[in-house]
């Protein structure tokens, strides 16, 4: 019988030689992702339409960040014009490019043949942290370097393992008990808000990024006054103001009445058939018999007095109001919060976001309802159902804080206002001001005591406004509607109850002055 000597047995590999092998795959793993993100030859184009030549290119075709920039450089010849990313330019020239990740920031050649032809010539560069390939390979050598160290310290990582086993398996339970709560939770509030859910909640909770893109936008971006609500979105009319179809021009017999402001006057907290306009119209027809009585609802969410006043301008007066109501304020505070030099300086800026109002992409949404609705909840994620969600606020230019508010009178708003009231009564339209006014029952951080300050200075300004002008003037900050909890869905905006309650009021005013015929 043939025998074996034990010395030809394969030993199997020792833990350092597995634990060498592993570190070394780790490092060339490390070796490739650098490679990847180091090696970028320049990118180029060349092209031929008819009699024009084309080059284009970068540096390289390569960047590690978004927010790093390439040398772009065009040599074009026999064309009507050349553009770089949108801005006119010479034929043969160069430009410091600088990348995010939405591909519109891609270096773009854009030419005018001699015949009128446009083309179009995109660098493709790519943002190295943004690849899966390099992310694969830095995964991969981290996965080695682990299996390095686990190799290396097995003996000591089981003692280690067998003190934390029960408290790991104790966390281990708890995270699967969590794990079964969160995905009835996250069932629980897609079935709801698909059944039962408004389509503003499905915006904020449930649609993806995609899915909102397709739908009807509650604004649309318009020159020279930021964005517009959209035309026949749920709630607009044909113009996009809210509420019923609005007829151009105004027929004979219709007594028109015109509401400007931000989102307190388009109700934001309410439907459209609930907002204060919607109330008042039928008030004035049913209750004290103005029966051809018509009021538009002009107010937009986030418009400040400059908004108000340029789209009254350019769209309000369209409409051929027969009496405007301005109930308008707090959105003019947050300019008041920028430095003085920022505000008031000689600057363009005027403490207004040069950024506010510029259309934004839809934000990339979480696929989780219920992390969507925390995360909306406590502030860190966007919500994209509001103006705040789909525009940037942030003025970019100014730093901001609310001590600032004091040193910063409101000599913008009551530009405005004087502005507005002008161009009514070139129209022949009568004005009525009416101070503004918040939940007074709770303290909030949307209204801090520097902007009750400032609230109550311009409710001044207006009323001296109307005292100037000889205009009709309601004080509802003084009527105690602020001091009503059941008035307010929120520190700012008022329920269906407190809409309707400033509906009553104004209509008593209004037929008691007699501004209607």
């Amino acid at each position: 019988m043939a025998t074996h000597s034990p010395n030809n047995v394969q030993q199997p590999l020792s833990r350092e030689a597995k634990s060498l092998g592993f570190f070394l795959l780790a490092c060339f793993a490390l070796v490739l992702a650098g490679a990847f993100a180091i090696i970028a030859p320049p990118s180029s184009i060349r092209a031929t339409e008819g009699e024009a030549q084309i080059i284009f290119g970068a540096d390289r075709s390569k960047i590690f960040l978004s927010g790093q920039c390439v040398n772009a450089t065009w040599d074009v010849n026999n064309i009507r014009a050349v553009y770089i990313n949108g801005q006119p330019t010479t034929g043969s020239a160069g430009q410091l490019v600088c990348l995010t990740a939405e591909p519109e920031t891609l270096p773009t050649l854009k030419v005018i043949l001699n015949d009128d032809t446009p083309h179009e010539y995109h660098l493709n560069i790519l943002i190295v942290t943004r690849s899966p390939i390099f992310w694969f390979l830095v995964v991969l050598a981290g996965l080695f370097a682990l299996g390095s160290i686990v190799m290396r310290l097995a003996p000591r990582l089981h003692r280690i393992w067998m003190v934390l086993r029960p408290p790991v398996q104790m966390v281990e339970r708890v995270v699967i008990l969590a794990a079964i709560i969160g995905l009835a939770l996250e069932l629980g509030l897609r079935f709801y808000l698909s059944n039962f859910g408004t389509e503003q909640e499905r915006v904020a909770y449930l649609y993806s990024a995609a899915e909102i893109a397709a739908k009807p936008s509650r604004f649309l971006p318009m020159p020279y006054v930021s964005y517009v609500p959209s035309p026949n979105f749920e709630g607009h009319d044909q113009l996009g103001y809210r509420g019923a179809g609005v007829q151009i021009p105004k027929p004979d017999n219709v007594f028109r009445i015109v509401t400007l402001g931000g989102s307190t006057t388009y109700s934001s907290s309410t439907s459209a058939d609930e907002a204060y306009p919607a109330q008042l119209q039928k008030v004035l027809r049913d209750e004290y018999g103005y029966a051809s009585v018509e009021v538009v609802n002009g107010g937009v969410p986030g418009y400040t007095s400059w908004d108000t006043f340029v789209n009254y301008a350019l769209r309000g007066v369209e409409l051929q109001p027969d009496l405007l109501i301005i109930y308008d304020g707090i959105n003019d505070i947050e300019p008041r919060a920028a430095d003085p030099d920022c505000y008031r300086g000689l600057n363009p800026y005027r403490g207004i976001n040069p950024y506010r109002g510029l259309w934004q992409p839809a934000p990339s949404l979480s696929p989780s309802t219920l992390y969507r609705l925390v995360g909306i909840h406590f502030g860190w994620v966007p919500d994209p159902s509001t103006v705040s969600g789909s525009f940037d606020y942030y003025l970019r230019t100014c730093s901001f804080d609310d001590a600032n508010i004091k040193d910063n009178p409101p000599v913008y708003f009551e530009r405005n206002l004087r502005s507005i009231i002008a161009i009514a009564h070139a129209d022949h339209t009568q004005v009525l001001l009416s101070s503004w006014t918040y939940d007074q029952t709770r303290e909030s951080p949307d209204v801090p005591p520097t902007w009750q300050a400032a609230i109550i200075e311009q409710n001044e300004l207006v009323h001296d406004l109307a005292t100037e002008y000889d205009l009709p003037y309601y004080d509802l900050a003084a009527t105690g509607l602020g001091n009503t909890s059941t008035f307010w869905a929120d520190p700012i905006h008022m329920s269906a109850a407190g809409t309707l309650e400033q509906a009553h009021q104004y209509a008593a005013y209004i037929d008691e002055q007699q501004l209607i015929p």
